[in-house]
């Protein structure tokens, strides 16, 4: 091997870089993410991978040595960033995927420089997960004092939704202790409620709600970045009343969830059984 692939090696495989590499890095990154941005109006709205470059996906062989950063981010520009989704386009309206914005990608890259987990510890990441989830209990109405969903919580909150919609048949919960709790157990027996527990790390026995979990995250927790307690509400909102009004759902034949409610309470006033 020549000495010039040799140092290309051995600098593909440090670890440390001091303050000036670090900046000089930084910049070529930023000049890529500025002139992506910058350009992304000017070109089509979707420009799809050409087969001979989804090939080379698919064929490349595993690397056997380091590569420079530098070709990495060559190969970026090249192979990456000139095909993408499009929904950085301002004419991308085809679905709900947001734009990518400069404050988002500065934020994502402080975020992967100190890569910190909140499994504990007192650094700053454990209080700001703190606050976020603080933010969010506000949002949902629940008490200054709260941190967890209790049996009580649990059972005003079932008392509430009964109130308005009526008692179900069963409820069907995980066997978390809120909802296996003696006074919970009472309270849905009183009100004829039978119950369905899911069996641990089964949450293909809950289909319906982890599938909602699933599109809330993909649809707007990870696409927008509120700014404000006022647009996160705003921004819920409106994708709330999408998602039950708007959004069709296959599991519907491709209704919403406002039109399945409707066809429902119809049947259960004419007592017509469900087809």
């Amino acid at each position: 091997m020549a000495s010039e692939e040799l140092d290309a090696v051995a600098a593909a495989r440090r670890w440390d870089w001091s303050r000036e590499e670090t900046r000089d890095f930084g910049r070529r990154v930023a000049d890529v993410i500025a002139d992506y941005l910058a350009d992304l109006p000017e070109g089509p709205v979707f420009k799809p991978v050409p087969p001979e470059a989804a090939g080379a996906f698919a064929s490349a062989p595993l690397p056997q040595t380091g590569t420079p950063v530098e070709a990495i981010l060559d190969e970026f520009e090249r192979t990456i960033a000139a095909y993408p989704f499009g929904n950085g386009h301002p004419r991308f309206h085809a679905w709900v995927n947001s734009p990518p914005h400069v404050v988002g990608v500065m934020a994502s890259a402080l975020a992967a420089a100190m890569n910190p987990s909140v499994a504990g510890g007192n650094h700053a990441a454990v209080h700001l997960e703190h606050q976020v989830v603080r933010w969010f209990r506000e949002l949902a109405g629940f008490p200054e004092t709260s941190r967890s969903l209790t049996a009580a919580g649990v059972m005003r909150e079932l008392e509430r939704l009964m109130t308005i919609h009526g008692p179900p048949g069963f409820i069907r919960s995980d066997n978390g202790p809120e909802f296996i709790a003696d006074a919970a157990r009472g309270f849905l027996a009183a009100s004829g409620v039978r119950t369905l527990f899911i069996e641990p790390g089964s949450p293909w026995q809950n289909g319906f709600n982890e599938s909602f979990n699933a599109r809330l995250r993909d649809e707007l927790l990870n696409l927008e970045l509120f700014a404000t307690l006022h647009e996160a509400e705003v921004l819920i909102a409106n994708w709330r009343n999408y998602y039950n009004h708007e959004r069709p759902h296959g599991a519907l034949g491709y209704g919403t969830p406002a039109e399945a409610l409707e066809a429902l309470t119809d049947r259960v006033k004419t007592g017509t059984p469900h087809q």
